[in-house]
């Protein structure tokens, strides 16, 4: 909390790069990372999400040592899951959701440029597709659980912020 608000104090645009869903990452630590940002909201200039949701290359140490960090890369080094089954990749997009609606919400200016994860539906339907081309189910099943596994819808509406709020997040961002 000092260091961002003695950031602002300084007259330095404070930009944070949030990342959320790493391997050990609890809802706890989730919640605790979401009052950071509440509380420190007005010494905030903008906010980077990741919006891989940790993805791990392949040449990452956490690809490569997957044991280590307590992950399971079955699944590629974008579906990963840890092994204890605390965190997988709709997790990771649930919280992303709830983050970006949050600082929506609070009026915090964000990199990635929309209020909302306008693809969500299409992000979930490739996770279970790639599942069922790698055979860790069928194509049936794939469609089964993409019909009732998609993250909740976000609250955020698109059309509050206008058409032309992307191209205006984009110039923020750029100027910060």
């Amino acid at each position: 909390d000092k260091m961002v608000k003695d950031v602002d104090d300084a007259g330095i645009n404070a930009s944070l790069n949030i990342m959320f869903g790493l391997p050990g990452e609890t809802e706890k630590d989730f919640t605790m990372q979401m009052e950071f940002l509440e509380r420190n909201r007005d010494h905030i200039s903008i906010i980077a999400p990741s919006m891989w949701f940790n993805y791990f290359p392949e040449s990452s140490n956490g690809f490569k040592n997957p044991i280590r960090h307590g992950i399971d890369t079955t699944y590629g080094p974008m579906y990963w899951k840890t092994v204890d089954g605390s965190n997988d990749y709709l997790i990771r997009m649930d919280r992303f959701i709830r983050y970006t609606d949050f600082m929506a919400k609070l009026g915090v200016p964000s990199a990635f440029g929309y209020p909302v994860l306008t693809n969500r539906d299409q992000l979930v339907g490739e996770y279970f597709d790639e599942l069922a081309r790698q055979g860790h189910m069928t194509k049936t099943e794939a469609a089964a659980l993409t019909a009732r596994s998609r993250p909740r819808a976000s609250e955020a509406r698109t059309t509050r912020r206008g058409r032309l709020a992307p191209l205006k997040d984009a110039l923020r961002a750029l100027l910060v």
